[in-house]
């Protein structure tokens, strides 16, 4: 009997899924990492999503530029939240929001959004045109924490695809288990 586990990891993290994904806009300019989405309170909609911006390209300054509707949570079943305000180097918007950016130094960015208290995870998380997956809300002032996925695979052989590197280290793949004879 074969068995497919979808999203086997070696670790998964419960308090930020997401965390720490880092990845270089196309033009290679410009460095973003996430640094997590946390809701202000149990009962509030409100969610913060932390990100740090950095311009790595070749000048010594660079114009930058923000909005928060270019921020968009997307919920299982499809419904998009885009985010509502946002705040640039502790300054905040709910429109465009501009900023002066020194070469490697990075700049705090907070997008919110009002996403419903009974969701924790969110599907996917378009960062100006950049997608993380599963990314989980934890509570306002609560640890991330790691819980070690179930190991007993003893009596299977896996074959592993779709592998995506993650943060720490870890590894998000789809396993096939067949049983071993």
């Amino acid at each position: 009997m074969k068995k497919t586990i979808l999203g086997l990891t070696a670790l998964i993290l419960t308090g930020t899924a997401a965390a720490q994904s880092t990845w270089t806009y196309s033009n290679n300019n410009w460095r973003a990492t996430f640094q997590g989405c946390v809701r202000v309170s149990a009962s509030s909609t409100e969610v913060r999503c932390s990100f740090t911006d950095t311009y790595v390209g070749p000048d010594s300054t660079r114009d930058g530029s923000w909005q928060p509707d270019r921020v968009i949570a997307v919920l299982n079943g499809g419904m998009q939240v885009k985010g509502s305000t946002i705040t640039v180097a502790g300054k905040s918007s709910n429109g465009y929001q501009e900023q002066v950016a020194y070469k490697d130094l990075p700049i705090n960015v907070i997008v919110n959004m009002t996403i419903p208290v009974n969701i924790s995870t969110v599907a996917r998380l378009n960062y100006f045109d950049h997608v993380l997956s599963n990314v989980s809300i934890r509570l306002q002032g609560q640890a991330a924490t790691a819980t070690p996925a179930p190991a007993n695979t003893g009596n299977y052989n896996a074959v592993m695809t779709n592998c995506k590197a993650g943060a720490n280290g870890t590894l998000t793949c789809t396993a096939t288990l067949t049983p071993r004879r």
